[in-house]
């Protein structure tokens, strides 16, 4: 499974990535993403991806993941709206992204 996450927005507007291949992580790590993957209901992070109206200077996720080669799930998420079940996969991805220019 491959996933990536791209950061950007926030009041400097740096902004950080991270991209990720299950099948070349520690076999308990990719586990754990790959749980965190399955758990989520895409629909639902779907309608929730638009940021609030008048925002500014909020963090803005852009998330992809290859389930399977030809079955792909992508979204768009901001901070205010970032539903609780995606917290825990941002948090890990995050912690491993590094800036992009």
């Amino acid at each position: 499974m491959r996933i990536s996450l791209t950061r950007a927005g926030g009041v400097t507007g740096l902004t950080m990535a991270a991209t990720l291949d299950t099948a070349t992580l520690p076999a308990e790590e990719a586990r754990s993403l790959e749980s965190l993957v399955t758990g989520l209901d895409w629909s639902a992070l779907q309608e929730r991806s638009a940021p609030p109206p008048g925002a500014r200077d909020l963090f803005e996720y852009e998330l992809s993941v290859e389930l399977a080669p030809g079955r792909r799930e992508q979204v768009s998420l901001s901070e205010p709206r970032l539903p609780a079940a995606a917290r825990p996969l941002i948090d890990a991805l995050m912690a491993r992204a590094t800036p992009r220019a």
